[in-house]
């Protein structure tokens, strides 16, 4: 990992190498490629995102942000490249979508709309404290989003220079996803100072025996686990359907050990009682096979299609974005505007 990131390093001195830099005095453009020329107001926003991003990433809470490292980065320098990255990234998800030949329709501009004037309502007092416009925020993540969504489903799509087939994603969907069901039982209560308590070993062991008679009316009985979630909402005297159900890879999920492990054993068309942590489950699992018509919908299959190639195309347009030559960065927009300045407007 230490010689990938100092790979990683090198790469990145490269490009800035390859890149050129203005100091005019200027600071109103943060960056020009061709006939594009990007407002300050987007590095400014890049620069809150990293900033933000390395609030996540700092070890010591008792520590201000700015006065760490990431790795062996101190935090500005680290902000001044993520921020710098991203208007690479922003310059070459545009020349990649005039390249492909694409466009917006009326109704993707209606929804993008609709996206920036929302997140400009919600965010409207801090970004114009930093000095970032509404038509930054739009060019630095709304429309950089959608551009970036709509070059990813003309590269994989149908008629793709990578397309990928039905039979290709099913087996991919197939082999990696399972589909499963669930409802639950909470361990705890509350005692009269209102404080979570455990239940008795004896109480739970209650619950276990009637979750495993659940679980025998399925395996045994032949009863659907819908039905069988209703006899529990039933015995439980609950208001809402407590049956949930769930497609996802287990490895990769935030399951605990219990139900990633019960999952993984449990044979299609079987359920199974399992208790994690403080909680009761009846788990139910599906034959994967019988949801991949789902995939026949538009929005299912780019919904699979992002998991299956999504790593994959993040790399390809990172590369791209490493590899862009005769981007103008304006040396001078970078000094004004600089990771102490958004720590310090943020933070007052």
């Amino acid at each position: 990992m230490k010689k990938l990131k100092t790979v990683a390093a090198l790469m990145l001195a490269l490009v800035m190498l390859l890149s050129t830099t203005a100091c005019s005095g200027d600071t109103t453009w943060s960056a020009k490629y061709e006939d594009t020329t990007l407002p300050v107001g987007v590095y400014i926003y890049n620069t809150y995102s990293a900033y933000y991003q390395a609030y996540y990433q700092v070890t010591d809470s008792s520590t201000p942000v700015m006065d760490q490292k990431i790795g062996d980065k101190p935090v500005s320098d680290w902000i001044k490249e993520k921020a710098t990255e991203s208007i690479k990234s922003t310059l070459y998800t545009q020349k990649k979508f005039k390249e492909l030949g694409l466009s917006f329709t009326e109704e993707e501009l209606s929804v993008q709309q609709k996206n920036l004037d929302s997140s400009w309502a919600q965010g409207k007092a801090i970004l114009e404290k930093l000095g970032i416009a509404k038509e930054s925020l739009n060019i630095a993540s709304i429309q950089q989003q959608a551009m970036y969504i709509k070059i990813f489903e003309a590269i994989y799509g149908k008629g793709g220079e990578k397309a990928v087939s039905d039979s290709e994603l099913e087996d991919y969907y197939v082999d990696n996803y399972t589909h499963y069901g669930y409802f639950t039982k909470a361990l705890t209560t509350t005692d009269k100072n209102k404080k979570t308590v455990n239940l008795s070993d004896e109480e739970i062991k209650k619950i276990g025996e009637k979750f495993e008679e659940y679980a025998k009316d399925i395996n045994e009985n032949g009863k659907k686990p819908e039905d069988v979630a209703k006899t529990y909402k039933d015995d439980e005297d609950l208001e809402s359907d407590p049956y949930r159900q769930n497609t996802l890879i287990v490895k990769d999920s935030t399951l605990s050990d219990d139900l990633q492990s019960a999952l993984k054993d449990l044979d299609a068309g079987k359920a199974k009682a399992v208790k994690s942590g403080t909680t009761y489950y009846l788990l139910y699992k599906y034959d994967i096979k019988d949801s991949v018509s789902d995939l026949k919908k538009e929005e299912t299959r780019t919904q699979y299609l992002s998991y299956m190639k999504g790593e994959e195309f993040d790399t390809m347009m990172a590369e791209g974005a490493e590899a862009l030559e005769g981007v103008t960065i304006n040396d001078s927009a970078l000094k004004k505007y600089t990771p102490e300045r958004v720590a310090n407007l943020t933070k007052s």
